[in-house]
C-alpha cells in the first residue's frame, strides 16, 4: 500500500488525473483521491477513530432493554 501512496503522489505532482492514476495502478479513484488529498507519503493510513456511544447512552439502552 505504502508504494501506491508514494505512486499516486509522484504520478498527481506529475500531473496526471486520478482517473489516469486509478487506471495505471489498477485501483478505484476514490483511493488516489484520498491519498491526493492527505498529500504525503508519510501521512498516517488510518482513519480519523469513529465517535463512540457516550455513557450516558449506554445506560439509557440497557435501561429499555
Amino acid at each position: 500500500m505504502e508504494r501506491h501512496r508514494v505512486a499516486i503522489l509522484e504520478l498527481s505532482a506529475r500531473g496526471k488525473t486520478p482517473t489516469e492514476i486509478a487506471k495505471v495502478l489498477n485501483c478505484i479513484r476514490t483511493t488516489v483521491y484520498s491519498v491526493v488529498a492527505k498529500g504525503t507519503p508519510e501521512a498516517s493510513t488510518r482513519s480519523k477513530s469513529r465517535p463512540r456511544r457516550s455513557d450516558e447512552m449506554v445506560a439509557a439502552v440497557k435501561k429499555s432493554v
